[in-house]
């Protein structure tokens, strides 16, 4: 839900301030690394939902 992207979750997204602080963080260090490396645990845990904002985001 955004939290591992570079613009970073929406404003009405549920997760504590301490959570969004933290995604912030390893935003900073890795950038796009990490939501590539999300994306990819999801893909692999077929149980899990995500979905991209853009057709570009999924390139």
């Amino acid at each position: 839900m955004g939290l591992l992207t570079p613009q970073g979750p929406p404003d009405w997204h549920p997760a504590p301030d301490g959570l969004k602080s933290a995604a912030r963080d390893i935003m900073s260090n890795f950038g796009k690394e990490a939501s590539k490396a999300s994306a990819s645990l999801c893909m692999r845990n077929y149980t899990t939902a995500i979905g991209w904002q853009t057709a570009g985001q999924v390139k």
